[in-house]
């Protein structure tokens, strides 16, 4: 399982970001929570879709699951089309969040 996290730094200690493709990085974790690869989101600055692009980019790293504070309808639907589940983890560390990603697995 490859879980990807919305984050504000580049970091097993970082919280999850107030907005998912608003977030600065993004990092891929394997199943135990082993940091694999941290991305700078290059849509930082996108305009209106940034929701759905998120997703198309988080589709080519064959993310299982990704940790989000909340998805909007746009994203939520561009998740859905790519075969990706989301966790709402707003307010959470990502050390948090991956624990109730184990719990609800």
């Amino acid at each position: 399982m490859r879980i990807a996290a919305a984050v504000n730094e580049p970091s097993l200690t970082s919280s999850i970001a107030e907005r998912f493709a608003r977030a600065p990085y993004f990092v891929i974790l394997d199943e135990e929570g082993t940091l694999l690869e941290t991305i700078q989101n290059p849509l930082l600055e996108q305009g209106h879709g940034a929701g759905g692009a998120a997703a198309r980019l988080l589709s080519k790293y064959n993310i299982d699951i990704v940790i989000v504070p909340h998805v909007g309808p746009n994203a939520e639907d561009a998740l859905k089309l790519a075969g990706i589940k989301y966790i709402k983890a707003e307010g959470l560390t990502l050390k948090e969040a991956l624990i109730k990603v184990k719990e609800l697995s």
